[in-house]
This record gives structure tokens, sequence and C-alpha cells, in this order.
């Protein structure tokens, strides 16, 4: 398969409304038309953070240097707050920004967005990041989150001080955006 095209529609349980342009993770030990491993990208941003951080590839993830963390680390009460922050955002963020991406006229979503964003700089106001005190994996999520909604609405966090600064230590740390990145998400440097 040259494309991500491709690889979708050899999928068994591929139907022909279904998106197939995002990432995927391919198991090659499986026949072609069962390689389809994971498509959503939490579901992606798990595997990545579960299986192929534990594997020993790769250096270990640090926000500040010295001091490296783990996305969902092996803790059950660390993985089940983690899992409840990321069951909020898909409840009441990430469908919202998309519908703000993509314009959808509903006059009710942005006071929601400014909601879930009002539950975020307070949550934030309590502790250094979502769930504690090191990044997790819902930072991750809530933090492509909103770089995707400020691609299109640049001042909308403005009004959300902790949430604010929260966003700008992550924008400014290299490992979470690259200066390539960073140029394609704020063309215009509103978060330089």
């Amino acid at each position: 398969a040259r494309t991500t095209r491709e690889i979708y529609r050899r999928q068994r349980q591929w139907q022909w409304d279904q998106p197939t342009s995002v990432p995927v993770i391919l198991d090659e030990s499986q026949p072609l038309d069962r390689q389809l491993k994971v498509r959503e990208s939490a579901d992606i941003l798990r595997d990545f953070a579960t299986v192929w951080a534990r594997s020993g590839l790769g250096e270990p993830l640090e926000f500040t240097p010295g001091q490296p963390y783990d996305l969902y680390p092996e803790d059950p009460a660390q993985q089940t707050a983690i899992d409840e922050m990321n069951h909020w955002l898909d409840e009441h963020l990430v469908p919202l920004v998309g519908k703000i991406v993509h314009r959808e006229d509903d006059a009710d979503i942005l006071p929601q967005v400014q909601n879930a964003l009002g539950t975020l700089d307070e949550k934030l106001s309590e502790q250094e990041f979502l769930v504690g005190a090191a990044p997790r994996e819902c930072d991750v999520r809530a933090f492509t989150a909103l770089c995707t909604l400020l691609s299109v609405q640049p001042y909308m966090i403005a009004g959300y001080p902790t949430l604010t600064s929260w966003f700008t230590r992550l924008w400014k740390n290299e490992g979470w955006v690259s200066d390539a990145e960073k140029q394609v998400l704020d063309p215009r440097g509103v978060w330089q």
C-alpha cells in the first residue's frame, strides 16, 4: 500500500462513508486485510504512551530536563483520573472544537466552548497539569484540541489566565511543539 487510503479500503470492516486520511498504526504480523490496529488519534496516543513508551525504544519524555514523566502511568488511580479527564474532554471540548474549525453554524457552540475553557481554567488553578504535577495523556489531548481551536480563534483562551499560562508553558516547550509546527499552527505569531 502506498497511502493510508489504500490501507483503510483493504480492511474488511471499512465502509465507503468512513474517512481514509487519518494516521494509523498497523500490525504487520497480520494479513493486510486485518492490519489496521488503531485509527483514532486518542487510541494512537494511548498506544504510544503505553506500548511504545515502555518498549525501551527512544528517549524518556521530559518536560523539565532531568525529570522524565509518563503520559499514562501504570498506577491505577492515575489511570482512572486520566481516563475520566479524557472522557470529559471527549464530551465537552474536542467535538465542539471540531464544530468551530469546520464553521458549523450553531449558536450554542461558543457558550459551550467558553464553559469548557472555564472548567479547564478552574482545574488548572488547583494544580500544574490537568491531573496533577506532571503532564499526562489528557494534557496532550487538551493541548492539541486547543492548538486546533487557536489556529482559527487565536484569542479564544485570553480570558482564562491559568489555562493561558498552562498552554503557553506547553507551547514554548520544544518537546511539545517544534518551530516548524508553530509556524503552521500560529502563522500570525500570537503565541510566540
